[in-house]
């Protein structure tokens, strides 16, 4: 058993979108989508300090990922081996509660294919060489590794202090990428890029009285005929809001 998780160092950091250029390469996203993205904060007052940094932004394969839950097809699950988010793109239907649920907006719905897409920390290639974001960072400002195995170096460098978690006291699922650096960098980040739970309507429904029904062993047909119509609402719901 293994638990999978990352280190970006805000000190190291240089914000060159590299790593944004390596994942684009290796996943061939569409324009204008990101698996991993840096956005550059500052200058921002705290207390008495003016702060710059940059915010490298990825899906955060949390303990307790509320985007599981949400999925009405269960296309997105967490893998038991690795501690890896996941998609199942056979069961994915587009329908976007997950994208909603993400607290960090890590998520997207590929235009091309009607999937869902994130991070997944370049799974295909585990065990054979690190995520591409990783391998590419001009600075080492990226370490990835098993967050179990404490002589890993990922675990150092954990250990030695000065790291953090992008969460506030209303959102923790228990992320596993962390920050390294200047307490203020972290601040600054929470200030101009708070984790948020966006849950529609929809998605609501689906987790709090159709996945009930998909337990007690309701009719697919039914169920199936119940989230369609949920992602008509949800749609809609979205182009009146691109419309405003």
């Amino acid at each position: 058993m293994a638990k999978y998780g990352m280190v970006i160092d805000l000190d190291r950091c240089v914000g060159c979108q590299a790593c944004m250029v390596a994942c684009k390469a290796q996943w061939q996203t569409p324009e204008d989508y990101f698996r991993t993205w840096v956005k550059h904060i500052g200058p921002v007052q705290i207390k008495d300090e003016m702060v710059f940094t940059s915010y490298v932004g990825q899906c955060n394969h949390c303990d307790n990922p509320p985007c599981v839950p949400a999925c009405p097809t269960q296309a997105t699950f967490k893998d038991t081996e690795t501690g890896i988010v996941l998609v199942d793109y056979d069961l994915c239907i587009g329908c976007g509660y997950c994208v909603e649920a993400c607290p960090y907006g890590a998520r997207f719905i590929n235009p091309v294919t009607k999937k869902v897409e994130k991070c997944d920390f370049c799974y295909p290639r585990l065990g054979e060489e690190d995520p591409a974001c990783v391998k590419t960072c001009i600075v080492s400002a990226k370490v990835f590794g098993d967050l179990e195995n404490k002589d890993s170096y990922i675990s150092k460098k954990i250990s030695e202090g000065n790291t953090y978690i992008i969460a506030t006291k209303e959102v923790n699922p228990g992320p596993n990428v962390y920050y390294k650096g200047r307490r203020s960098k972290i601040e600054a980040i929470i200030k101009n890029y708070p984790p948020e739970k966006k849950d529609t309507l929809p998605a609501k429904i689906w987790s709090n009285v159709l996945r009930p029904f998909v337990i007690l062993g309701a009719g697919a047909t039914f169920i199936g005929s119940l989230v369609a119509f949920l992602f008509q609402i949800n749609q809609g719901e979205k182009e009146g809001e691109d419309e405003e």
